[in-house]
């Protein structure tokens, strides 16, 4: 109700209470002319009409200024909150009726955008529309950076759909040559974190969280950095996601996949026609944005990691396999004009890390394959060889020479016979044996491969933190752990047999039991 209404209320409710007796006077006036006519005042019945018009005066004062506040109220109660990503992030608050509340700056270039701008009151679409060429004028989107966010905040699913769909309508038709991406923001306390922590929307929060869960390769801090261009390019994992868009990202500001496979092609020296291509797209990988190519010919695996932005090679492998006896020398894989890999520790030499760790000479093993890969900026050997029936993985980092990752297991189908005699040990309540080097506990009626483990002289050692450290041993029946340096004996070993390899008779166990 506005000041007009109820001036109009004030005067009708005024107008009702005084009665119009004006005429009815006048005619008695003039029956009695020239004498004089007494009127009679009874204050006792007159009284109550000022205080009554006073009272009804109040009374709609009071129904219109409660009216006025509680429109007032529902008018300023925040319905959905709409964040426009670009670099700059911003968020709009409006409420039921898309009138603006408040336009909030989330970083340095979105105080930038908003200038001296003041929304309160305004529709949503004429400030969506000044934002919008505020991006554009001030060069956040232009023809290399094209992508823009719309994330909708509201309780309301139905509201949400139809106010994203309107939106992203509208932004759709002012940028003709952008690619719009939206989205219904699913409120979670991670997500809610992450926007907090990195300072940006919940819309950015959510979509960063959808990449990064789609690979190890990617996680919050360096995603949370990225303009939404970038993240547009990279979103094709996001396929799936309750992300909308319309229009392609722009990759113009890179050399782009074609000259990047060309690149990758001209190093090798051979033509498109003789390799098949099996991928060349863009990625991002050790906080760069760079494109894998990745290709075959005669038989040999390659693969090519190359800056998006400056044509440079980071990084080249091949890839082969190869059945082979340890006398036989392994096909050298020298890296392909990058100066950066020369410092490897080599393959010869990762080889005879894996080796050494399992505790098998060179001319034990058979079916030798290595591999070196690039995952997420650290360059590794991945090596595979089998000793009888027992098959060994390694990964070893090629710079350092460190072990990533062990592990052994015996191939399928194939079930370990007592016929070695192995030893037995117990320690703190559990059973261990040995065979080939390997450790196998006994577990719920069967053993199983302990690949953290492995017994040397009478000692079990486990692989903690990249090394073989001293665990557990039995000496004269009883069980001794190894801490802080020192032999100490089991805490437990009062509470079970121990015995050793000696004391331990093949018919004690049958392996048909597996």
């Amino acid at each position: 109700m506005n000041n007009r209404e109820i001036e109009n209320n004030i005067r009708n409710a005024y107008l009702k209470i005084q009665p119009n007796q004006l005429e009815s006077i006048l005619s008695d006036c003039e029956q009695k002319e020239r004498r004089y006519v007494l009127v009679e005042e009874n204050r006792n019945e007159n009284r109550w009409i000022p205080k009554l018009a006073m009272m009804a005066i109040a009374f709609v004062l009071a129904i219109g200024l409660f009216g006025y506040n509680q429109m007032v109220k529902i008018n300023e109660v925040v319905a959905a909150t709409i964040s426009l990503d670009v670099n700059p992030s911003i968020e709009i608050k409006i409420n039921k009726n898309e009138k603006v509340l408040d336009v909030v700056a989330l970083n340095d270039d979105a105080k930038l955008i908003i200038g001296d701008m003041d929304f309160k009151g305004s529709d949503l679409k004429v400030t969506v529309n000044a934002l919008i060429g505020s991006l554009v004028r001030n060069g956040y989107i232009n023809e290399l950076t094209n992508s823009i966010l719309i994330s909708v905040d509201d309780t309301d699913d139905v509201q949400a759909k139809s106010l994203e769909e309107k939106l992203m309508s509208e932004i759709s038709e002012l940028l003709s040559n952008g690619s719009v991406l939206s989205q219904q923001v699913v409120l979670s306390d991670e997500v809610k974190s992450i926007a907090e922590n990195y300072g940006i929307t919940l819309g950015k929060a959510q979509m960063i969280k959808e990449l990064a869960d789609k690979t190890t390769m990617y996680n919050y801090e360096d995603l949370a950095g990225l303009t939404i261009n970038e993240l547009n390019l990279l979103s094709k994992k996001l396929e799936e996601s309750g992300i909308n868009r319309n229009g392609q990202p722009s990759d113009k500001a890179y050399i782009g996949t074609e000259e990047a496979k060309q690149i990758a092609l001209n190093d090798l020296g051979v033509s498109e026609a003789n390799v098949l291509l099996k991928k060349a797209e863009l990625d991002y990988e050790n906080k760069k944005m760079v494109y894998e190519i990745e290709f075959i010919n005669n038989n040999v695996e390659y693969e090519y990691v190359i800056d998006a932005l400056s044509g440079e090679i980071i990084y080249v492998d091949r890839e082969y396999e190869r059945n082979t006896s340890s006398n036989s020398n392994p096909v050298s894989n020298t890296p392909i004009n990058n100066a950066g890999l020369q410092n490897l520790v080599g393959e010869d030499k990762a080889k005879q890390i894996a080796l050494t760790n399992a505790g098998v000479s060179a001319s034990d093993i058979t079916s030798y394959r290595i591999k070196r890969e690039y995952d997420d900026g650290i360059v590794k050997y991945e090596i595979d060889f089998h000793v009888g029936n027992i098959e060994y993985e390694y990964e070893i980092n090629a710079t350092t020479g460190d072990i990533i990752k062990s592990e052994r297991d015996y191939e399928d189908d194939y079930r370990p016979t007592s016929s070695s005699k192995p030893g037995v040990y117990n320690y703190s309540g559990s059973t261990y044996k040995v065979e080939n080097g390997v450790v196998y506990e006994y577990d719920d009626g069967r053993w199983e491969v302990e690949h953290d483990k492995k017994v040397e002289n009478g000692i079990i050692y486990e692989y903690d933190d990249g090394r073989w450290e001293p665990d557990k041993k039995v000496e004269n029946g009883k069980t001794y752990e190894y801490d802080d340096g020192r032999w100490e004996l089991d805490d437990d070993d009062d509470d079970h047999d121990d015995y050793d390899h000696d004391d331990y008779d093949d018919d004690d166990y049958d392996d048909d039991d597996d």
